[in-house]
């Protein structure tokens, strides 16, 4: 460690091999680094400076009088073609969800936004004036409507007609020293691009990709192919009208949490994960090329909402997820973006739905809980 003339931290000196950093006890540092009551001035200097991490750029950038967001992109990604992390920038530091801001929210998914766009638009030879500046939301919604209209005119699909997003918050070793969530220091998302196909190894063939959203897609297409009807209406109706399983004439039956005209926020009847919370749009929205600024600002809410909700029940590691369907794809698939708490000690498993009967936890009852902590949220976030 360096330190200036008044004995602050400045940087670290290290020796590197293989052109990273040699870190002789990294569970140390890792847990050292993540620990929010490490003084501001020595995780600037160990950990969120730019550069300090590795050699990944900085490609772009928000700015807002309440937040500062980098975007990097990543280059040790474990994706072929790379990807790309939104972090809060080493200024904002925000190391918990008590202190992430809604325009935190907005500045990372803006930035996810803009870059899938500009994606598409390179795709599509669609020029676009953006260079070393972050498109303005008016822009961006332009950018959104001309990229559909381009498509609607394709012929074949894009080489990159899907993409992924995910956000992994907290920091935590399991008992067995199985560190669940890698080092996300600061609050943070990541995103990339998914092609159509892949090649393979056997004679340059090419096979379909996997995106977790084509699951949704084949179920969907299944069901309205055996009962003649959308998926997705039905599941809304059956969300909205919820019957409890247990006792339906005793205790709450809303699975519902939030809604409003674009969106709402639930607990599903099947989890697949303890405290499961869903986001859906409650129209026809299966894709963020599909949303337009409306529906992308009241996702951006929704996130915010679902993560103080679970914050306040003391969730310390979620996983997020965005189930989407194909860029250019004719369906009336929507949009999932699930939240998966994780607990150290009580990992997730499929096996919840038998375990209910043993400990009485129900979906009905943790979106009670859920909606005890929403009049709170509101009245900070939005009056």
């Amino acid at each position: 460690m360096t330190f200036d003339t008044h004995n602050q931290p400045i940087g670290l000196k290290y020796q590197e091999s293989n052109s990273q950093p040699v870190i002789y006890q990294p569970v140390v540092f890792e847990t050292l680094v993540n620990n929010p009551h490490l003084p501001d001035n020595y995780k600037i200097a160990m950990v969120l400076r730019p550069g300090v991490q590795g050699k990944s750029p900085v490609v772009g950038e928000y700015s807002s009088a309440n937040s500062h967001v980098y975007e990097y992109l990543r280059a040790n990604s474990y994706i072929p073609w790379g990807h790309y992390a939104a972090n809060m920038a080493h200024d904002t530091i925000r190391y918990d969800i008590d202190s992430l801001k809604m325009d935190d929210i907005k500045g990372m998914r803006h930035l996810y936004y803009q870059r899938t766009y500009v994606h598409l638009a390179k795709q599509l030879q669609i020029p676009i004036n953006a260079h070393r500046k972050t498109i303005s939301y008016d822009d961006l919604e332009s950018l959104r409507i001309l990229i559909l209209k381009e498509l609607k005119e394709l012929s074949d699909p894009l080489v990159f007609n899907s993409n992924l997003w995910g956000w992994n918050f907290g920091f935590d070793y399991a008992p067995n020293h199985y560190r669940l969530h890698a080092s996300h220091q600061q609050i943070h998302q990541q995103y990339a691009m998914i092609p159509n196909k892949i090649q393979t190894n056997v004679n340059n063939t090419c096979i379909n990709s996997y995106a977790c959203g084509d699951l949704v897609t084949d179920f969907i297409t299944d069901y309205h192919q055996q009962y003649g009807c959308s998926f997705f209406d039905t599941y809304e109706k059956a969300i909205q009208n919820n019957r409890r399983i247990d006792d339906p004439d005793h205790g709450p039956r809303e699975l519902i949490i939030y809604s409003d005209e674009y969106i709402m926020i639930y607990v599903p009847k099947a989890q697949t994960s303890q405290w499961e919370i869903q986001i859906m749009p409650t129209s026809a929205v299966g894709n963020i090329l599909e949303a337009d600024q409306s529906m992308r600002d009241a996702l951006d809410r929704g996130i915010y909402i679902t993560s103080k909700i679970l914050s306040a029940l003391n969730a310390r590691l979620v996983t997020h997820i965005e189930y989407a369907s194909r860029f250019g794809a004719s369906s009336d698939q929507r949009l999932i973006i699930v939240f998966l708490p994780r607990m150290p000690e009580s990992p997730g498993a499929f096996s919840e739905s038998q375990l209910r009967w043993i400990n009485g936890h129900y979906p009905e009852d943790f979106a009670q809980a859920c909606r005890l902590k929403l009049p709170d949220i509101l009245d900070r976030s939005f009056s």
